[in-house]
């Protein structure tokens, strides 16, 4: 019965993840990817806010956000109060268009 239990156990932690991606057709990274580890507190009223500080403005070409099994198993023991993700993201090539940032003059 203990060599059941501890497999299960070893299965449950070491198994997959869940990962959720976002990423135009046609739109080449020009970056490579930037990973984040961030956390939500108090079923999302608090947040980690994470800015891709190195697109300088280009946008992102593609966003992946990774669940592993321990993040769900934390989720679900602390009832949601805590949900851990990682973040992964790559930068679009600049387009040649000038975009103004929100706030900034042309």
């Amino acid at each position: 019965m203990r060599t059941i239990v501890r497999f299960c156990l070893i299965a449950l932690i070491t198994s997959g993840c869940a990962h959720f991606r976002i990423a135009p057709e046609g739109m080449p990274p020009s970056t490579s990817p930037q990973i984040r580890r961030v956390h939500a507190l108090a079923w999302g009223a608090i947040e980690t806010r994470t800015t891709p500080d190195n697109c300088n403005g280009n946008g992102m070409s593609a966003v992946t956000v990774k669940v592993t099994t321990m993040d769900a198993v934390a989720t679900v023991a602390t009832l949601g109060f805590w949900t851990p993700v990682t973040i992964e993201w790559t930068c679009a090539k600049a387009s040649g268009v000038a975009v103004a940032r929100s706030g900034e003059k042309r």
